[in-house]
């Protein structure tokens, strides 16, 4: 990465699909005014996740070595056409970019897309940029815990959007408590994506 020590990189995607370059910026801390809309819609905010050990469920101790990059919110209606031109879904721009699919097999327009959203960010940032491995998701989900979610062992609906309160539809994202680390909805409301 180009800044090791800030908590931060935050990428500006408001110059949309025709944009040559997103700027990145770093910060140390969140903003004195909190993660305000911008940062659900035209910003893709991703915090640093220091290595470390961890148990993971079913699993021995796993150790990541180097430290990673993760998005604090799951990317958003918004984000998604900021990058790609249109929206996956037709909710509202701070609800998460869902009906995509991700597979390798898969010649769909979404497979094609979620492809294009990594390449356009690489190509756009001069970053490395892939999706989490499961081991990496696991680790910055917990955020050090070892309870079966991130607040415990039981289904609580101050963290998540799930079956009981989601009325079956998607949320929009950071209206639930964070984990530890400052992460949303790492359960509930919809899917994540791992690399394997």
């Amino acid at each position: 990465w180009k800044n090791s020590n800030p908590l931060y990189m935050v990428i500006d995607l408001s110059g949309g699909p025709s944009a040559t370059s997103y700027p990145v910026t770093y910060l140390d801390a969140v903003p004195s005014g909190g993660w305000t809309s911008a940062y659900k819609t035209t910003k893709l905010v991703l915090r640093k996740i220091d290595a470390g050990s961890f148990k993971m469920q079913g699993k021995t101790t796993t150790t990541l070595t180097k430290p990673f990059y993760i998005g604090i919110f799951e990317m958003t209606q918004k984000q998604w056409k900021q990058i790609i031109g249109r929206s996956p879904a037709s909710e509202g721009d701070d609800c998460p970019a869902y009906r995509v699919q991700y597979s390798a097999a898969s010649s769909s327009y979404e497979y094609a897309a979620a492809k294009t959203v990594l390449q356009r960010l690489i190509a756009r940032t001069s970053l490395n940029f892939d999706f989490p491995t499961e081991a990496q998701w696991e680790y910055a989900c917990r955020a050090g815990t070892t309870t079966t979610y991130y607040w415990g062992d039981s289904m609580n609906g101050d963290y998540a959007w799930y079956s009981s309160n989601s009325s079956s539809k998607v949320h929009p994202v950071g209206t639930k408590k964070s984990n530890a680390w400052g992460l949303y909805d790492m359960c509930g409301n919809v899917r994540e994506w791992v690399k394997d």
